[in-house]
């Protein structure tokens, strides 16, 4: 699955998170109006009387409206929507969101949440209410090439300032690709919820920052904690060869074309080296690498990174397999009668780093 269309399945996570993990949060009682908001996004839920129009209109901090959606609640209360204008119509810290139902009405004011991620120092940092608690849920990432732990649970609290840090060496060695929600208040754990009715919960996911490098492309993606992360570009003689400034899209990925001092495309080659201001262990060499896929032979080898975990998928035979190269980089694998791989069908080899971070590639399948 490429960068891009994770980019779209990325709220979709948070839903899978926060049921497998945190577990249910029980409607609240009819009488009681709750909002729960992914910052970031333009959708939330929330609960009120049940079998009701609920309507909820999005404002700045000054009162301007923004926009507005209406939704009926089912015979539970529970109720969900989206406001109009998808990435562009995002509930932001700082917005106010008025609902609306049976004659009952509530402003909530958007808390300004803020992540930072040092997958070096395994910290998690950032600013809630003073005072605030807030709940951590860490999901190992690597984007199916596997090797992780389970999803962790840390928590904090902001101090007088509204500052917090999270300490989680112990609990897991942070890499590129892993995923980040803070909530606040803290959920219901295991089914127990002590929150009074009508709490409103709110969320922000981010990434631990993460380089992509695609063969023969001089596109990187990935995630940054920075709103501008910028890369270089350098021969295997330290020679700069170009380098990249981007802005992030939501939830902090980003995209970024690196040029030449001329404008023109600069492409990252065998044992060329990409570094970032992302992490500062953001240095990668390039590997040497290869691939070929038969589909008359229904095999894959390829070489990437030594000792590197992998993951192979295809877009059309369903091919998703996971693997640890060789001590020089290659791998083979025979897939005869498990997986048949179709003509001119196009397989992805996606290695790590031991960072996190990610090298690319894609070939057409041939005889």
């Amino acid at each position: 699955m490429s960068i891009r269309r994770r980019a779209v399945v990325c709220a979709a996570l948070v839903s899978l998170v926060l049921g497998a993990v945190v577990g249910p949060v029980s409607a609240a009682p009819a009488a009681q109006l709750s909002v729960n908001v992914l910052i970031g996004t333009a959708c939330l839920s929330g609960s009120g009387p049940a079998e009701t129009r609920h309507h909820l209109a999005l404002f700045t901090k000054y009162g301007k409206l923004r926009s507005w959606f209406a939704a009926r609640s089912d015979g539970d209360g529970a109720w969900e929507g989206c406001f109009p204008g998808g990435l562009f119509g995002g509930i932001n810290g700082g917005d106010r969101i008025r609902v609306r139902a049976a004659g009952t009405e509530k402003t909530v004011k958007v808390p300004k949440l803020v992540l930072r991620i040092d997958r070096v120092a395994d910290t998690i940092s950032g600013r809630v209410a003073p005072g605030q608690a807030v709940t951590l849920l860490i999901v190992p990432g690597g984007f199916g090439i596997g090797g992780r732990d389970d999803p962790i649970i840390a928590n904090a609290a902001g101090d007088g300032e509204g500052r917090y840090t999270a300490r989680v060496r112990k609990q897991r060695d942070l890499r590129g690709a892993d995923t980040v929600l803070a909530v606040t208040p803290p959920p219901c754990l295991e089914g127990v919820c002590e929150l009074p009715p009508g709490t409103d919960s709110f969320q922000l996911l981010a990434g631990v920052p993460f380089v992509s490098i695609h063969f023969g492309s001089n596109e990187l993606s990935g995630w940054s904690v920075n709103t501008q992360p910028s890369f270089k570009l350098f021969s295997p003689k330290g020679e700069r060869k170009g380098g990249a400034t981007t802005n992030n899209l939501i939830f902090g990925l980003y995209f970024a074309k690196m040029t030449n001092r001329f404008g023109n495309a600069a492409y990252p080659e065998a044992r060329d080296i990409v570094t970032s201001d992302i992490a500062s262990d953001a240095r990668l060499v390039v590997p040497a690498s290869r691939l070929q896929a038969s589909y008359r032979s229904d095999t894959v080898s390829g070489r990437c990174m030594a000792n590197a975990r992998y993951l192979l998928t295809s877009s059309d035979s369903g091919l998703q397999t996971r693997g640890r190269t060789g001590a020089d980089g290659t791998f083979t694998r025979d897939f005869g009668g498990k997986v048949n791989l179709l003509r001119g069908e196009r397989v992805t080899l996606a290695c790590a780093y031991p960072t996190g971070d990610l090298f690319q590639r894609t070939v057409a399948t041939q005889r």
